[in-house]
């Protein structure tokens, strides 16, 4: 935990009891104050010396104060789970086809997006990849539909016992700070679209911020 932390609601305290103490003052019980009060026997005729302000002035204090460092203490611990979240959420996308088929393989994190060609010939030629700067929102925005396909596929496989993901297949896996979730989808998406709308929508995210086609 931060030193401002602690540091802050003890000045608060501080402030707050000081300040009710010099606005209320001291005196005797039965209401008498003379600038005499505070030396010893000041108050002995008197009832005696009245220590109620003194006593208001510790509770309050001590509510305010409380209540600040618990609450600068959720912030903290906000912004640490944010920060976790932000640094550890990831998408992944790759394409598994035919042996000598094109294939491709995705990843976004909260920084940058790398994206990697296969041709998948055999003849040498080498893999093409690129990497473009990301950022969190739009991680989030390919998270989200993430997990509308993969709430949609596992309710068309409930309804349709007879689907499965052969030969051209996607796989995706991501993290968003809380779980991790691994899933496949057919190849053309563009036919998938009748089972879920958001495959459409998330390839269509992912075109605009690559500027070409994934399938």
């Amino acid at each position: 935990m931060k030193l401002k932390n602690w540091l802050i609601p003890l000045l608060v305290w501080i402030f707050i009891f000081i300040g009710i103490k010099l606005v209320f003052g001291s005196g005797c019980n039965d209401g008498w104050s003379s600038s005499s009060i505070g030396r010893m026997g000041a108050c002995s005729h008197h009832g005696g010396v009245n220590h109620t302000s003194g006593l208001i002035a510790f509770i309050l204090a001590t509510i305010v104060s409380g209540w600040l460092f618990f609450k600068m203490d959720e912030v903290e611990t906000r912004k640490i789970r944010k920060s976790y979240v932000v640094e550890s959420s990831f998408f992944e996308m790759e394409s598994t086809s035919a042996p000598f088929n094109p294939s491709y393989s995705l990843k976004i994190n909260s920084s940058e997006i790398n994206f990697t060609y296969r041709t998948g010939y055999g003849d040498g030629i080498p893999d093409e990849s690129i990497k473009l700067e990301s950022s969190y929102d739009f991680l989030k925005d390919v998270l989200f539909l993430s997990e509308k396909i993969k709430s949609d596929i596992d309710t068309f496989s409930r309804e349709n016992s007879d689907f499965g993901c052969d030969g051209e297949i996607v796989s995706i896996r991501f993290f968003d700070g809380t779980k991790e979730v691994r899933f496949q989808t057919p190849m053309i998406f563009i036919n998938f679209e009748d089972i879920s709308s958001s495959t459409l929508k998330l390839m269509t995210t992912l075109r605009q911020k690559l500027k070409f086609d994934l399938y």
